[in-house]
């Protein structure tokens, strides 16, 4: 993880010092609500949810993840802080708070994917509440992850979830708070890379149509998955349909920071590929 990192708790394991599990392995909601409770009785107030395939690509910022993000989040009483943010050929969305508070965005209500299940610290108690709330809107074989991070209040519905987590919904800007090594070139050459797809797709989509256009987007998805930050992490995740991501083997052969192939070497390990 990182230097000085909080506890690690496995939840859906049944293994020595993992989280015990009450619930089915199949119900993904009432595992992560049962170990959110665990955790909570245990005293801790807030968590990073990270799943398993989506390990740091490079070297974290530990005093951000491990002082500074915990400390604005419980000081604007967030909710849910994620960690894959905006910037980086992501759009702005919502309103962006000042420097005193880490140039954090606050999400609007009506954004589909506040709840990301990308890296993102939780408060417990919020991240118990949503989950309650979500059991209750999808039957039980719908408590999937998918289930849980694309679910959208609508703008005009009244929301099942209280005030301070309609409106303590975060993220961050990940390039304010990178600490790898050649940040300044290893920026440079992400948004000369995103400049030169951005143009390779507006011609494929003049010379060849918008249908060609969406088929090239696809296959170059890779140029854009890559998130610099306080945990740099890979959008994607590192496993696609059981097997190391096509996407993230494309881009490890044409742009890797230095730290990322151990990480990759190790990750493929841990899942026997």
């Amino acid at each position: 993880m990182w230097a000085g990192h909080p506890p690690v708790y496995l939840s859906g394991s049944d293994a020595v010092g993992d989280l015990v599990m009450r619930s089915d392995p199949r119900d993904w909601m009432a595992l992560t609500l049962d170990a959110a409770s665990d955790l909570r009785g245990m005293g801790y107030s807030h968590l990073y949810l990270i799943l398993d395939d989506h390990p740091p690509m490079g070297r974290c910022n530990a005093g951000f993840l491990n002082c500074g993000l915990p400390a604005a989040a419980e000081r604007l009483g967030a909710a849910y802080v994620g960690l894959l943010g905006y910037g980086q050929h992501r759009e702005r969305i919502g309103t962006t708070l000042g420097a005193g508070d880490l140039f954090l965005q606050r999400l609007p209500r009506d954004y589909r994917w506040r709840f990301s299940l990308h890296p993102a610290l939780w408060s417990i108690a919020a991240l118990e509440t949503v989950l309650s709330v979500r059991m209750d809107q999808y039957p039980v074989d719908g408590h999937t992850p998918w289930n849980f991070e694309r679910h959208r209040d609508e703008r005009d519905v009244p929301s099942r979830l209280p005030e301070n987590i309609a409106e303590g919904v975060y993220r961050i800007c990940g390039a304010r708070f990178d600490a790898a090594p050649g940040r300044l070139g290893r920026s440079l050459m992400q948004t000369a890379l995103h400049c030169f797809f951005d143009g390779a797709l507006f011609l494929t989509r003049l010379l060849k149509g918008a249908a060609v256009r969406e088929e090239m987007s696809v296959r170059w998805l890779w140029a854009y998955s890559y998130y610099r930050g306080p945990y740099p992490l890979f959008w994607g995740g590192v496993m696609m349909q059981g097997k190391l991501s096509r996407h993230l083997g494309k881009f490890l052969s044409c742009q890797c920071p230095g730290e990322v192939r151990g990480v990759i070497g190790d990750a493929a390990n841990y899942f026997g590929t």
